[in-house]
């Protein structure tokens, strides 16, 4: 076994050159060279002593001055050794050399092939770019060895004497032999100027703290600088900026530069002649007195030559010898002193302004404070504005953002902040622009680029951290206020945990140094975050969980801006004992933990549970004054923290939690109560003074509108029984906010500067708001009543009756009603002559429909409840006449287009558009109760009604179906008179009736009203991506507008979704079952969806226990519904109003698709059915189910009769099948898979069912769908065409040019056409499609009617005809004539040789048989006579010219 410590051999010590006795001259602790070990020493000696004898016997220093000559030969002359010694770099140097040598020699002697097989070894061996990177090398060395720095011939000037030369005895008493120091001074040496720094030198070593900057940057440095003295005055200069010491002399006085030569003059070095040698050793350095004039001969360094007269001061060459004059001329370092045209070398002056000009283009140059720098200026500013930088475009002013997001990464901390305080000016100033600019994309891009580089500045510290918390609050909160419609994700951009940990820190009060200001727009961000509709991802409730979890964030948000001492800080986190600076109180705390139980129930709990909602109980506990004389700032903030902290406590109550609060600080809130009343006082009038308390009177009402609600149920609070009936009761809050109505009332009847414009004056507003929360309250105190008190709350109604008739206060609120009324409707007819909605003109719309629909909804709850029949007035506080009114607004409102775009609009505008889709469907449910509208338009305003609602209106969309399905009964539908026809109705099914009616599928369509998550069996989860085997559950509920008291504990959030793509179109995202807010066209066909799935569909766990009935129940109330809708939307309304509700008819395809569901009933069944009771017959066969979609497709049978199309803002036109079956099958499972089902489904089971043949011809159609469709007919299932004898009359469709163009050129569908003919398989209208194709690529005649619109409706789905030469096409269509001469029989060939279409773009297609007829001139039956002839001859001509002779 090998031993694992080697042997340990002693080094040999070599004394150094230059010593005599290591002993006596090393300290102590040095080995001896001898021995190895250190010497002895005698404590007989002091220190002192010992190194004072040291000092004495130790190296002296010269005492002659050293001899300075000119070298007499190159350095490589001296003996290697010397050169060793004096300088080791060159051993290396040395070392490389020889090398190279070497190598360069080798290469020398090899042969041109041996020189080409290394090349390649070395290639193969290191790739390719190994000779790019030698080349770099060579060249950087070749530049190393022509233009050598300073420092690098520096050694050259001090070198060691040589060995021959005899040694200089230093001391009497030593023997030491030491080679004498000789400065030697190469002849062609160039002194640079004491003030020039050098380029090129090498790096020097770290610089001590004391000689660094507070920035932490190393003070600048000349480096290679020797000591050097002057000969004359003015040689010497210091520069006025120099400190000057008070108690010290100067030396000399120095001299005035000269004003020719504004440089300082350089320090020359004066020394002896070398020609007075001889006494050299006696010569010394003194200093000149600046008055003394030298008196021997002096010799100098020679200076640079210059030619500082030929030289144009200000260029680049003056620059360069000025202060760079060892540096080339071509030395790339320097080209950032060239102007354009020397830095890009003379191009023509056409290629300069063309680069320029597409540099100009390319990118935008900004100044200072962000503001674009126009083009024309970019060269012309003068340079002292600071806009001139070292950057591509040197000689332009101004910054491109690119260069400013590079010197936002700048090492010095100043730079750093000064740049991001012009990139957060110039985004405010992109962010200011109009929406409509034509680059929003490129602010978008910008604004993302600035987000993250403030993102990564919030780790600075002191001035470029306040600027980095800037730029944060200008990139998010700022930006969005100046466009609303602006997205944002941040998953893209930074992690949410690592930058909430890092806000955090910075928010610790042991840890603050931000100022005030700093820490608002951190808050506001936070804010931002929480509450902003902008941010895409993450969700909000994922950015709630973030913030409420990151540590110490929370305690200290609320130690800053809410409480004063630590103490008040929760212990549900960790502890911060420091003090910060008192910051008065800020209500966006209270706002900022309001958004975040906004976000999820979750949240919600943990903010009750933590104690977070107590911290805020002291603002209501001590109420501030209400004296007018104190209407101070303090005064102000108090109330404004009350408001915020009550609505939170309503936030709260919106999830029926911390509703215990109304018990437990009972005393606090029949306080506040009172404090309400007194707060309206015509000083109230004054909102510059009085905003807040307007805010808390608001704030009040709906907290009282919360708990109202939270009592009428307690067994659904969080926990249960939190709040009771009784206790509403015994607080009497009804009262009160009868109290409060009458009060206000009275007052702005006692205006005495009423505002008769209501959207004039911002005050209107202000009691718009206030007053919607009074009926708001009223209404839940009696929605309430009607369900605790006794008889059904009669006793409350007749109450509430008499409190609204008090004469005093009914005519101001009818006013104000009727004012509201007239501002909606001029936004209206403005947004109708517009055809759009801007911005103000929505948020109008938004506050007047809220208003109008507390009102509506007081109406409306003050009637007795179902099923109690309609009730004359009272309205409420709705007269008659505002009542009508109303009404006519909410058809006009209707009928915008908005509501077609709910699923493209961003969810900015879809929370203005919701208390307008709620107005619409209290008014239908008003409208109904009161008995306003006829049936027939009551249903077309309930129809419409339903496709107006947003996520989050499950709950008032429910009720809507309700009236809907007990409206349409066997009594009421015999009445109606639909589509300007006398419907026959009287053949609806009684078992239809007894069975229940519309109540039959009233649990589908209210279930289908709900997105469903599809789970699957193995945990995992997929949003509606629905299939057999798989489990759906509820995804999160939005809390309605209006509360009620089941949302109160079936709401997950009170947020829309941040993401607008909850709401686009079905056709865009896939949804697995089709459920959900906003409501396709087709909603009605929603049950035969959860028939198609009764596997998965959540609707058949939700049944009651007393619902029996069967498939082809739900099936004829479904078709009979649809019927209902489609004919309804067809039809005028004839109740007297001025304008008539939007037609949202259901498409063709919808209808098409519809009834394919009802045929796909029977696909996979077994003998049984999931029903059990009608097993005997396929759901498709009953008599109402087929008369019901013959009715259905009725209106879309006659070809020539156009389609009614979509709206125009669906962009689905002409309308798809397979985009139109996407949300219910999904992205998985493509349309031609289920057409393939359908298909063969129709071949087992159909026994030639004409509704369900009709249904496979649709996707025939060239100009919409692929041939795959056609093959799969004509090929795969050619035996079933004989079943398929529908007459054109009979196809469904619009025009019959869909399936005649573009026509085919694909030759195995030709073939198939041929075979079917020949088979005389064909009837009616696909023996016309078959004819056609056949016949247009035989004559040319045909053939050149092509039209160009059919070519690119083809192009874009691949099915254009090949582009064949004449020749081809001519072969191609000899082929086929005789194909069809040899497989058809007489009546085929004859219809092939006849057949004749006019052009198809000027003219409709001739249907059989005129299509086979002449057109009376004969022309064409002449040419394709002549044609066949002169190919075929005689032979195969005589047998055509029968039927071709004119």
């Amino acid at each position: 076994m090998p031993s694992l410590v080697g042997e340990i051999q002693e080094r040999e010590s070599k004394p150094s050159q230059g010593t005599k006795d290591a002993s006596s001259s090393t300290p102590r602790g040095t080995p001896n060279s001898a021995t190895g070990f250190p010497q002895a020493q005698h404590r007989s000696k002091s220190a002192f002593a010992r190194a004072r004898e040291a000092r004495r016997n130790g190296p002296q220093k010269p005492d002659q001055i050293p001899v300075v000559e000119p070298s007499k030969g190159s350095p490589a002359a001296e003996p290697a050794d010397v050169h060793m010694t004096a300088q080791p770099d060159a051993i290396e140097e040395q070392w490389r050399n020889d090398i190279s040598n070497q190598n360069e020699k080798r290469v020398h002697l090899m042969s041109e092939s041996e020189r080409e097989r290394e090349r390649e070894d070395i290639i193969e061996r290191f790739g390719p770019e190994i000779l790019d990177l030698m080349q770099r090398i060579k060249r950087r060395r070749d530049a190393a060895v022509k233009s050598p720095s300073i420092e690098d011939n520096a050694p050259a000037l001090f070198a060691a004497e040589p060995a021959t030369e005899a040694p200089v005895n230093r001391s009497v008493s030593e023997n030491i032999e030491v080679p004498k120091p000789r400065i030697i001074i190469p002849d062609d040496f160039t002194e640079p100027p004491l003030h020039t720094p050098q380029h090129h030198a090498r790096p020097s070593s770290p610089l001590p703290p004391a000689l660094r900057s507070a920035a932490g940057t190393p003070l600048p440095k000349a480096p290679g600088r020797k000591p050097r003295f002057s000969t004359e005055p003015s040689e010497v200069y210091v520069y006025e900026s120099a400190p000057s010491s008070p108690k010290r002399q100067p030396l000399a006085l120095l001299g005035a530069p000269d004003p020719d030569d504004p440089a300082p003059n350089q320090l020359t070095y004066r020394g002896p002649d070398i020609k007075d040698s001889a006494t050299q050793d006696s010569v010394a350095m003194d200093l000149i007195s600046p008055t003394d004039e030298p008196t021997q001969s002096y010799h100098t360094f020679p200076t640079p030559t210059t030619t500082e007269d030929q030289i144009e001061e200000g260029t680049p060459e003056d620059i360069r010898k000025r202060f760079f004059p060892n540096a080339d001329s071509d030395n790339p370092s320097l080209e950032w002193i060239k102007g354009r045209d020397q830095h890009d070398g003379t191009p023509a002056e056409s290629d300069s302004v063309t680069r320029g000009e597409q540099l100009a283009r390319k990118s935008t140059r900004y100044d200072l404070n962000g503001q674009p720098i126009p083009e024309s200026l970019r060269k012309t500013l003068p340079t002292h504005l600071g806009l001139h930088h070292h950057g591509e475009e040197h000689d332009e002013a101004g910054y491109t953002l690119e260069e400013l997001l590079m010197l936002s990464r700048s090492t010095v901390p100043a730079q750093r902040a000064s740049i991001l305080g012009t990139l957060g000016k110039l985004l405010s100033n992109a962010a200011s622009q109009s929406s409509g600019d034509d680059n929003p994309d490129d602010v978008e891009n910008s604004r993302t680029k600035v987000l993250v580089i403030a993102l990564e500045a919030l780790a600075e510290r002191g001035g470029a951290l306040v600027r980095a918390v800037e730029v944060l609050w200008i990139s998010t909160v700022d930006y969005a206020r100046k466009r609303p419609s602006s997205s944002l994700d941040f998953t893209n951009i930074a992690p949410l945990s690592t930058l909430l940990r890092q806000l955090a820190v910075h928010l610790l009060p042991s840890a603050q140094e931000l100022p005030p200001e700093s820490l608002t727009q951190l808050l506001e961000f936070l804010i931002f975050l929480a509450s902003s509709p902008a941010i895409d991802n993450p969700t909000p409730d994922e950015i709630g969980s973030e913030i409420l979890h990151t540590r110490d964030l929370i305690p200290s948000i609320l130690h800053t801006f809410v409480t004063s001492t630590s103490s008040d800080i929760p212990s549900w986190t960790s502890d911060s004992s420091s003090s910060s600076r008192s910051l008065a109180p800020n209500a966006d705390a209270i706002t900022l933990v309001d958004a975040l139980a906004q976000t999820s129930r979750t949240n919600a709990k943990t903010i009750v549970e933590n104690g977070i909602a107590d911290t805020f109980m002291k603002f209501v506990v001590v109420l501030p004054s209400t004296l007018a004389t104190d209407g101070t700032k303090d005064v102000d903030l108090a109330q404004e923290l009350l408001a915020r902290t009550l609505d939170l406590y309503a936030t709260l109550g919106q999830y029926g939690m911390y509703a215990i609060t109304a018990t437990t600080a009972a005393d606090a809130f029949a306080a506040l109560g009172k404090y309400v009343l007194d707060l309206i006082t015509p000083d109230l009038l004054d909102l510059k003074t009085q905003k807040n308390g307007w805010l808390v009177v608001t704030s009040y009402l709906k907290l009282v509108e919360v708990w109202t609600t939270c009592a009428i149920d307690p067994h659904k609070t969080t926990p249960p029984h939190e709040i009771l009936w009784s206790q509403v009761v015994g607080w009497d809050w009804a009262s009160q906010v009868f109290q409060v109505r009458q009060s206000l009332l009275e007052l702005l009847g006692s205006d005495p500067d009423p505002q008769p414009e209501v959207g004039g004056g911002s005050r209107n507003i202000v009691m718009r708001e206030v007053l919607a929360a009074v009926w708001h309250a009223l209404s839940a105190w009696l929605e309430g009543s009607a369900v605790n008190s006794v008889k059904l709350g009669e006793f409350e109604r007749h109450q509430f009756v008499e409190k609204m008739a008090i004469a005093t206060a009914r005519p101001v609120e009818d006013l104000i009603l009727s004012q509201i009324a007239e501002e909606m409707n001029r936004s209206l007819e403005s947004m109708r002559q517009k055809q759009f909605l801007g911005g103000q003109t929505l948020e109008s719309l938004s506050s007047s429909g809220m208003a109008l629909l507390s009102a509506m909804r007081l109406g409306l709850a003050s009637l007795p409840p179902e099923p109690s029949p309609p009730s004359p007035p009272p309205y409420g506080p709705l007269s008659k006449s505002n009542f009508n009114t109303v009404l006519t607004l909410c058809n006009k409102l209707a009928e915008n287009r908005i509501w077609d775009d709910l699923r493209s609009l961003p969810t900015s505008r879809i929370i203005l558009l919701r208390p307008l889709s709620n107005l619409l469907a209290y008014a239908t449910l008003a409208a109904r109760r009161r008995g306003a509208l006829e049936l027939k338009d009551w249903l077309k305003l309930a129809f419409t009604s339903m496709t107006c609602l947003i996520e989050g209106d499950e709950e008032l969309g429910s009720r809507v179906l309700e009236a809907i399905t007990r409206s349409i009964t066997k009594a009421a539908i015999g009445k109606l008179t639909l589509s300007g026809d006398k419907m026959v109705w009287s053949d609806v099914s009684p078992e239809l009736w007894s069975q229940g009616g519309m109540q039959i599928i009233l649990p589908f369509l209210q279930t289908a009203l709900r997105r469903t998550r599809v789970t699957s069996q193995d945990g995992g989860g997929e949003d509606e991506e629905g299939g057999p085997g798989n489990d759906e559950s509820p995804l999160e509920f939005i809390a309605p507008l209006v509360i009620g008291r089941n949302s109160i504990q079936e709401a997950t959030t009170l947020r829309l979704p941040h993401s607008p793509t909850s709401f686009k179109g079905r056709s865009s995202t896939p949804r697995g079952s089709g459920h959900g807010l906003p409501l396709q066209r087709d909603w009605t066909f929603a049950p035969l969806d959860a028939l198609l799935h009764s596997s998965t569909a959540p609707v058949f766990t939700i049944l009651p226990s007393d619902w029996d009935h069967s498939e082809v129940d739900v099936v004829r109330a479904t078709l009979l519904l649809t019927r209902i809708l489609q004919d309804n939307m067809a039809t005028k309304m004839t109740s007297g109003f001025a304008s008539d509700v939007r037609a949202v008819p259901i498409s063709r395809e919808e209808v098409v698709f519809g009834c394919m569901k009802v045929f796909m009933l029977e696909h996979g069944q077994n003998s049984s059915s999931s029903f059990g009771n009608d097993s005997a017959i396929e759901v498709f066969r009953d008599a109402m189910v087929s008369q019901e979609m013959d009715r259905l497709l009725a209106p879309f049978r006659s070809l020539g009769r156009s389609a009614n199309p979509p709206p125009a803002s669906d962009g689905n036109f002409p309308p798809s099948l397979e985009k139109t079956a996407l949300p219910y099958l999904g992205a998985a499972t493509p349309f031609f898979q289920f057409y393939s089902d359908f298909l063969g489904l129709y071949d087992s089971i159909s026994f030639g069912h004409p509704t369900f043949g009709s249904l496979l011809i649709p996707p025939l159609a060239n100009t919409t769908y692929p041939m795959d469709y056609r093959k799969l007919l004509w090929g795969d299932y050619a035996h079933v065409l004989r079943h398929l004898s529908m007459e054109p009359a009979d196809v469904i469709g619009s025009d019959p040019k869909d399936w005649l163009y573009p026509v085919e050129s694909d030759g195995e569908l030709i073939g198939m056409y041929v075979k079917a003919l020949g088979n005389n398989r064909l009837r009616g209208f696909l023996r016309w499609v078959a004819v056609h194709h056949i016949a247009s690529n035989i004559w040319p005649d045909l053939q050149e009617q092509q039209p160009p619109s059919f070519g690119v409706k083809a192009k874009a789905m691949d099915t254009e005809p090949t582009d064949l030469s004449q020749q081809s096409r001519l072969t191609r269509s000899r082929k086929l004539l005789q194909a069809v001469l040899g497989n058809s029989n007489l009546n085929g060939v004859k219809e092939v040789v006849l057949y004749y279409q006019p052009k198809p773009n000027t003219n409709p297609a001739l249907a059989p048989p005129m299509c086979f007829e002449d057109d009376n001139t004969g022309s064409w039956k002449q040419q394709r006579l002549e044609w066949v002839l002169a190919w075929g001859g005689a032979g195969l001509g005589g047998r055509l010219q029968a039927l071709l002779s004119v």
